[in-house]
């Protein structure tokens, strides 16, 4: 199953939007292939963002390993847009369902697109379709239009392969349609209407360090925040990257803007899930919303886009594809044929897994808090899994497998959990099943994921404290585990030379530490 899309920045949350063009003999956006009963809605339009200023500047095409896009999402290049539909209830550790769409290249065969990922195509729905390994299924919708869904449930696939060929999709909420017709390069939007709860809500400003001293002011804010109508983030890449994110009530919110800021950093916070750029960014109020701009780096893009991303559509293919973006090539430009021999295979997971681990360790070395980005650690961990593992060597897959486990001790350590590293024996343990009452503090659910109306009387603050006190005792198990990461790189990558007679550092284009 698919790892929560929910850290407390699901609270605050984003969308995109694009017009497709014909497609076989009908017309629609993309939009109209989501299913209406979504609460989070997202877009990427990637083939943009790699034709702005800074992408020809850095040549993003020729050189992926400078691109944030890629590291961001690991989507292949002929993706011009992807969005993104999820159904998810806050203070559970898995998404309901997502569904995603995509367009295809022109010319392109779905075997082909979908070949790495080492199942046999069936029908579905009327459709041709793979059940991939990655807990996905991917769906030819029609000639130009490849569809995702997560978790792999074939009946509920089907549902929505029938429901998009008899145009019964129900609509998006009023909010998340809103919210899609921004023009910038990345949306992704939250319908927040009748989510939160207000027992919960007084439960939370009464340990708010951010409403320290204004008790009298309580009844107000939950009653601001009972009328919560959405959340939704932008970004746009020129020379940098440039973002907002918005957060919509239902009435004015006067002069709360410097409250609902401190409110919204103390539950990133809690859930783990910080980023800096949010302390530095500048805030404004306009009416009924309060508005946070800022620049944002790399690295806090890539875990962004974590949150939301499926399973993309296979990534492996021949440079030749990812020289040039869809819009760049002729219309009659059919897509090269793939290398898939097991060496191919096995240096792009290689890279890939890497590329992954570099990623989070310059995200970890900007943070201010390293012990608030647990979420980021698990969020990665998902990344390697849903690499395709078709014809990539068997010791490499372990590696791969390794490593994000050892990410997802991490990131139980960063909440508290006891995390126990025999260096000896190179393994990590830690169990996940056990809360100690304080390994997460959620606005959804109290302290945990337990029932939140048995929970309300818990003293937040003594929970911090707790939770605070175990992760700073963890911090010389998480340096053992980062050391066993890096002693597991330099080891697969000899063993690897020696397999193969190749370094797959030096012909993966990775530079060595």
């Amino acid at each position: 199953m698919m790892r929560p899309l929910w850290s407390m920045l699901l609270v605050f949350q984003i969308v995109f939007s694009v017009n497709f063009p014909a497609i076989a003999d009908e017309t629609r956006p993309l939009s109209e292939y989501l299913r209406g009963d979504a609460n989070v809605v997202a877009v990427l339009r990637t083939a943009q963002m790699r034709r702005s200023a800074r992408a020809v500047r850095e040549k993003w095409a020729q050189n992926p390993h400078v691109d944030p896009i890629s590291g961001a999402s690991d989507i292949p290049y002929w993706v011009d847009v992807a969005w993104l539909a999820a159904q998810a209830y806050p203070g559970r550790t898995e998404k309901e369902w997502t569904t995603a769409v995509v367009t295809l290249p022109l010319g392109s065969d779905f075997a082909t697109l979908i070949e790495t990922e080492d199942s046999e195509i069936q029908t579905l729905a009327g459709k041709r379709a793979i059940q991939s390994s990655r807990d996905a299924y991917f769906v030819e919708l029609n000639s130009q239009v490849l569809g995702v869904m997560t978790p792999a449930l074939r009946q509920e696939a089907a549902r929505w392969v029938h429901s998009i060929d008899e145009g019964h999709i129900a609509p998006l909420s009023e909010y998340l349609q809103s919210a899609s017709r921004s023009e910038k390069h990345v949306v992704i939007a939250l319908d927040m209407a009748d989510m939160l709860d207000p027992i919960l809500l007084r439960w939370r400003f009464e340990s708010a360090a951010a409403l320290r001293g204004k008790q009298s002011e309580i009844d107000a804010y939950v009653e601001l925040f009972s009328g919560l109508q959405g959340v939704r983030f932008e970004a746009q890449v020129d020379d940098d990257i440039q973002a907002a994110l918005r957060i919509d009530f239902s009435s004015d919110v006067g002069a709360a803007g410097n409250d609902i800021k401190s409110l919204f950093l103390e539950w990133l916070a809690d859930e783990k899930a910080a980023l800096d750029e949010f302390e530095t960014c500048d805030m404004r109020t306009a009416g009924s919303a309060v508005i946070f701009e800022m620049e944002l780096s790399d690295s806090s893009l890539q875990r962004i886009l974590s949150l939301v991303l499926p399973p993309p559509p296979s990534r492996q293919e021949s440079q030749a594809t990812t020289t040039t973006t869809q819009a760049d090539r002729p219309a009659t430009t059919k897509r090269p044929t793939r290398t898939s021999s097991p060496l191919d295979a096995s240096k792009s997971y290689y890279a890939a897994v890497n590329r992954i681990i570099e990623d989070l360790q310059r995200a970890n070395r900007r943070a201010k808090n390293y012990s608030n980005t647990a979420t980021w650690h698990d969020n990665f961990a998902r990344k390697i899994d849903n690499l395709p593992l078709r014809g990539v060597d068997r010791e490499l897959a372990d590696y791969g497998a390794g490593v994000s486990s050892n990410l997802r001790a991490l990131a139980a350590s960063l909440r508290g959990v006891a995390v126990e590293v025999n260096a000896g024996n190179r393994s990590v343990t830690y169990d996940v099943q056990y809360n100690p009452g304080y390994a997460a503090v959620s606005i959804w659910g109290g302290v945990g994921y337990r029932n939140p109306s048995r929970r309300v009387t818990s003293n937040l603050q003594d929970v911090r404290e707790k939770q605070a006190a175990a992760v700073t005792a963890g911090s010389k198990e998480r340096q053992q585990i980062w050391q066993i990461i890096q002693d597991d790189q330099n080891r697969i990558r000899r063993r690897m030379l020696d397999k193969y007679g190749v370094d797959f550092d030096e012909r993966s284009g990775r530079s060595r530490r």
